[in-house]
């Protein structure tokens, strides 16, 4: 993700979340609060209604803006921060 990196460089200003990704953030919200844990990257998938694929993508670009943090190699172990980059 180079030129968003450098894109943020230049504007000082993150790049904001698309559509697509502010429904995923707003999804694990409701998930987490609703069940006390996050979701499985399949459940996760299966309510966006979209792949295993692309939901690790929505989990990427939402790590990558700081709206999410996440453990590697550990399931589940997503944490909402409180405010984006």
């Amino acid at each position: 993700m180079y030129w968003r990196e450098q894109c943020e460089k230049l504007t000082a200003e993150p790049v904001p979340l698309t559509e697509k990704q502010e429904a995923a953030l707003n999804m694990l919200k409701l998930y987490i609060k609703r069940i006390g844990r996050a979701p499985s990257l399949r459940a996760f998938a299966a309510g966006l209604g979209t792949t295993v694929s692309n939901a690790h993508r929505y989990l990427v670009a939402l790590e990558e803006r700081g709206h999410i943090s996440r453990l590697p190699g550990r399931e589940r172990a997503i944490t909402i921060l409180e405010t984006g980059k």
